[in-house]
Formats: C-alpha cells, structure tokens, sequence
C-alpha cells in the first residue's frame, strides 16, 4: 500500500510541475507579446523624432548658411558703403551726416547758392 501512495504522490508532484511548466510558457508568451508590441511602437517613435531631428540639422544648416551669406553681403556693402563716402564731394557727406530735418535746410540753402 506504501508503495502505491507513492507512486500517486510523484505522479501528483509529476503533474503540479507539468501544470505549472505550461502555466509559465503562457505567461513568458504573453509578455513577448507585450514586449514586441511596446518595441515596435517605440521604434517607430524614435524613428520618427530621428528623422525630425535630421530634418531640423538640414535646415540649421541652410539657415547657417543663409545667415553667412548675409553677413557676407553687409561686410561688402559696408566696405562699398565707406567708398562711396570716401569718393563723396565735402558738402555732401555734410548733409549725409546730419540729421533728417538739418539735411534738408542744407540741401535747400545748397540749392539757393545754386540758383
């Protein structure tokens, strides 16, 4: 009889392990489930904030090189600038140089010496 309540508790013990061998493969299954679904959304979002970033680079550097241009373009009008006022007649830089109403009293009291 010893023997036979033996062989039923390791045949019960046989089992729980079966049971719970199957138990812990559904659960592994669904947590690769999850994880693959979490990893692909992710991904994507990465992908999507890396191709953003890239996009963002680019145009930084367009508007580097726009804003180089420009400062490029000032110094040559700057340099072409303090030419022409080098080149200009005294009276004129005079009346470049003065405020906006006191240029126009000397531009007319130019023109009258004129006529």
């Amino acid at each position: 009889m010893a023997v036979i309540i033996g062989f039923t508790g390791l045949f019960v013990a046989l089992m729980a392990l079966w049971f719970a061998s199957e138990a812990l493969k559904e659960v592994r299954n669904r947590n690769q489930m999850l994880q693959k679904a979490q990893t692909s959304q992710l991904s994507s979002a990465l992908e999507k904030n890396n191709k953003a970033v890239n996009d963002l680079n680019e145009r930084m550097k367009t508007l580097a090189n726009q804003v180089r241009d420009l400062q490029e373009a000032r110094a040559v009008s700057q340099e072409t600038l303090a030419k022409l006022e080098k080149s200009k007649p005294r009276q004129n830089r005079d009346t470049v140089a003065a405020e906006p109403s006191q240029a126009v009293a000397k531009s007319a009291q130019a023109d009258s010496k004129v006529a």
